[in-house]
């Protein structure tokens, strides 16, 4: 039991150290570097969660666009397919036929 009592006392007396002026004049330095640190962890931490953020926002338009560019594709496509042409340049006023001869080579 006097060990336990011991112990506790002993523990008193560094808590009271702990907390006592010369134990932070002392531990000054130490104390502001580790409270620098931690302020500037959690700075990071909130700009490293601004930056996904921010990743996934440019994610979905990169998406957005690439579906755009995909819509766009198929229907340039489809505009530019020889039947479509024959039909609009026969429906236009424009005075061109197609060729019935196949295409040849010239060669020096």
């Amino acid at each position: 039991m006097s060990e336990l009592k011991n112990g506790f006392k002993t523990l008193k007396e560094n808590l009271e150290y702990f907390f006592s002026v010369e134990f932070v004049m002392n531990n000054m330095y130490l104390m502001a570097l580790v409270v620098g640190l931690c302020v500037l962890t959690i700075e990071n931490r909130y700009e490293c969660d601004k930056q996904f953020r921010q990743i996934e926002k440019l994610k979905r338009v990169l998406q957005d666009r690439k579906n755009e560019a995909l819509a766009v594709n198929a229907d340039l496509s489809q505009l530019s397919r020889q039947s479509n042409v024959k039909n609009m340049i026969s429906e236009s006023s424009v005075d061109v036929a197609e060729s019935t001869l196949p295409p040849f080579m010239i060669k020096k």
